[in-house]
């Protein structure tokens, strides 16, 4: 299994709520542009465009140091015609699992449910 080789930026915003001291809550959306066997290029000809909504519970233990999992909903655009390819044509960054695919002109697009989880401390 060889997976082409990538970098991205990205952006986004989020919220931030906390309801008592130890739990909180977060929703995010970001968007990140890649590249996709492409060392430093514009990606002219190659755009490929990742949307996430992320949704997240947490609980902290003291000021530094939480742990977090929620649901993430992820969208994905791209002129690559091949989503599920290591062979150069396309890309392994929509999973085979995903929930719908399909093609507008020369674009593919797919969405897909993920788990989004981790430890914070800082």
């Amino acid at each position: 299994f060889q997976a082409d080789p990538y970098w991205g930026v990205g952006w986004g915003f989020g919220w931030h709520s906390e309801h008592s001291k130890r739990f909180y809550t977060d929703v995010e959306q970001v968007i990140s542009w890649l590249n996709i066997n492409e060392a430093w290029s514009s990606g002219r000809g190659n755009q490929t465009l990742v949307h996430q909504l992320k949704l997240k519970a947490g609980l902290s233990f003291g000021k530094r140091f939480a742990l977090f999992l929620g649901p993430s909903f992820n969208f994905l655009v791209s002129d690559r015609y091949n989503l599920g390819s290591g062979d150069g044509k396309g890309t392994v960054l929509a999973p085979t699992f995903r929930t719908a695919y399909g093609s507008i002109n020369s674009w593919v697009w797919a969405w897909w449910p993920g788990i989004t989880g981790g430890i914070r401390f800082f």
